[in-house]
């Protein structure tokens, strides 16, 4: 997203993205990290989707919503609650999911640029007829951003169609944008620079200019800002402080143009700034026992997510914490900018996924062409080629007869039903070689991760699964212990320490599979053959079961008789004096 601060410094890598604070485990941010979290794994696209359908679904009941003598601050309350009520109803069953705003609803009106969000103690603002209407927000699912803006002529119709330099500008900042989507294509081969470049020579076509220095840019789990920009009329001083970039598959971005009737020289008024977010890497002591709060409330509720004040109940405590949190570099403060006196801004945003099949632009509005009227013919033949492109190629169709009959659908083979991801829905048939395992047992217990993790057979090599029970594929089947709650000891895990066994003591292993009732604890569990008659009287083994012992009984007692069990942490001690043991017992 935008950040629209005067300084367009390369921001920092976001450490603290622990997904906000609020409800994300230590646990769900380790695991998170090994996952793909671009947009090639398809949950992850998934999630920017729903994302996105927040954000247009918000901003299209905003955009009806603009009528002469409504309140400023009641469309940006009415968009940050309908945002936290649909996030709130997207994964409800899971757990640790983090969802809501990623951009507090901000409208700006006529030469106001940016982030107006006015406290609801302020003096109240009220919409007149003609003026141009900007609305900024966004949302996210489990950190995947969407943001959008739009910009809207208060009172326009069909009848009563907008004109002049705001037709100019809303035209120039929506075909702009427009453009720059189809220059993020990776084959090609544009730079950022280049792209600052077509955003001048367009702005200049409709007699606009970009409000400068402001900022596109990538964006990442959790980072509303991320390493590659795109900044538009920079001035002398920010040219060289934004890095040369190219745009890859995968890439996530805010593609913010901001287009002002006028020089687009902005400046801060006496507005209050009431947006803010969470800077990274730093850290200060707060003096006062207000801004302590405000900052623990803050990062509890919104993490690394821009926020505005108007979110808290406690206006005063937010007014002096936010004050002393910026002050010390704490929070990041949005500033409200505002062009000359009499000129006007218009604003589109969008968030746009690069796919190696084209440009997914998810959020972004399409502008109502009916209710605005510009006769700005494009001249420029490059920049013209550029627009008159689709973002995703059109499918080729085939000249081949009967193209268009639907072709019958293939009867699924048993085999297929069974491919795809290795859960335990579709375990039951897989063949062991799909799991990477050797035909020997002992071989596969060194091999695999846990010597639960696969499914090992009770003979030396098996090659189908599927004569296994749906308990046990569950229970054993592509799951470890880390993911599967024991059923017959809740307090305890155990396991075998194969990695110490010699070639003789892991070619001993066998799986013991006596019936439910003649133990106390799952009926499979993995031993070893020649140590099974001792453990009884072993201290450390666990035993509840029936007691045997040899010296009394001998060996003529049924089999299903002896005792089963897990193997203690003390195991690999006991097998390394088995002997020892196996005599001193007795």
């Amino acid at each position: 997203m935008n950040v629209k601060q005067k300084k367009a410094t390369a921001p920092k890598r976001d450490v603290s993205s622990s997904p906000s604070q609020s409800s994300t485990s230590d646990s769900n941010n380790a695991s998170s990290e090994s996952d793909d979290i671009t947009p090639a794994n398809d949950k992850v696209l998934t999630k920017y989707s729903m994302a996105a359908e927040v954000a247009n679904a918000v901003l299209k009941e905003l955009i009806a919503a603009v009528k002469e003598g409504v309140e400023v601050g009641h469309l940006c309350s009415l968009g940050d609650q309908r945002l936290l009520e649909l996030t709130g109803n997207l994964f409800k069953k899971e757990k640790g999911v983090q969802k809501g705003i990623s951009m507090p609803t901000c409208v700006s009106v006529d030469n106001c640029v940016c982030h107006f969000s006015p406290l609801k103690s302020e003096p109240p603002i009220l919409l007149k007829e003609g003026q141009l209407v900007k609305i900024d927000l966004g949302a996210h699912v489990d950190g995947f951003i969407a943001t959008a803006a739009h910009s809207v002529v208060v009172g326009a119709s069909e009848e009563n169609k907008t004109s002049g330099k705001k037709a100019h500008a809303i035209f120039a900042a929506y075909n702009i944008m427009e453009m720059v989507l189809r220059m993020l294509k990776p084959a090609k081969s544009f730079k950022n620079f280049e792209v600052t470049d077509r955003i001048g020579k367009l702005a200049k076509i409709y007699g606009t200019t970009p409000v400068e220095n402001m900022l596109s840019h990538q964006i990442e789990r959790f980072k509303t800002v991320g390493e590659k920009q795109i900044i538009q009329n920079p001035s002398e001083e920010q040219k060289p402080k934004v890095e040369k970039c190219s745009f890859e598959n995968f890439e996530v971005y805010t593609i913010d143009i901001l287009i002002s009737s006028g020089e687009g020289k902005v400046k801060t008024h006496d507005a209050r700034t009431t947006v803010f977010k969470k800077a990274d890497d730093v850290v200060y002591s707060l003096k006062l026992k207000a801004s302590r709060s405000f900052l623990y409330e803050a990062q509890r509720r919104f993490g690394v997510m821009p926020f505005s004040l108007r979110q808290f109940d406690d206006e005063k405590t937010a007014k002096v914490g936010s004050t002393e949190c910026s002050k010390h570099d704490l929070m990041q403060p949005y500033q409200v900018f505002y062009e000359r006196e009499g000129e006007v801004v218009a604003q589109f945003k969008c968030t746009a996924i690069i796919m190696p099949t084209g440009i997914f632009k998810i959020a972004g509005l399409p502008l109502d062409t009916a209710l605005v009227e510009c006769d700005v013919k494009i001249q420029n033949e490059e920049i013209a080629a550029l627009l008159g492109e689709t973002l995703k190629p059109k499918k080729k169709k085939s000249n081949k007869k009967g193209a268009g009959e639907k072709k019958p659908e293939k009867e699924k083979d048993a085999t297929e039903e069974t491919k795809g991801e290795a859960t335990k829905e579709n375990v039951d048939g897989k063949r062991m070689t799909e799991y990477g395992l050797a035909r020997s047992r002992s071989q596969a217990i060194i091999d695999s991760a846990s010597v639960f993790a696969y499914p090992l057979s009770k003979t030396y090599s098996v090659p189908n699964i599927s004569q296994y029970s749906a308990d046990y594929t569950r229970y054993h089947g592509l799951r470890t212990y880390s993911t599967v709650k024991p059923r017959a000891y809740p307090t305890y895990r155990s396991y075998f320490p194969y990695h110490n066994y010699s070639s003789s003591q892991l070619r001993s292993l066998y799986w013991n599979d006596k019936d439910d009732r003649y133990n106390n604890c799952h009926s499979r569990a993995l031993q070893p053959r020649h140590f099974v008659d001792y453990h009884a009287t072993n201290p450390f083994f666990m035993n509840h079961s029936f007691t045997f012992h040899p010296n009394k009984y001998g060996y003529k007692l049924p089999s299903y008789y002896r005792s089963f069990y897990y193997v203690s942490p003390y195991y690999d001690y006991y097998c390394n004096n088995a002997y020892n043991y196996a005599h001193n017992y007795r």
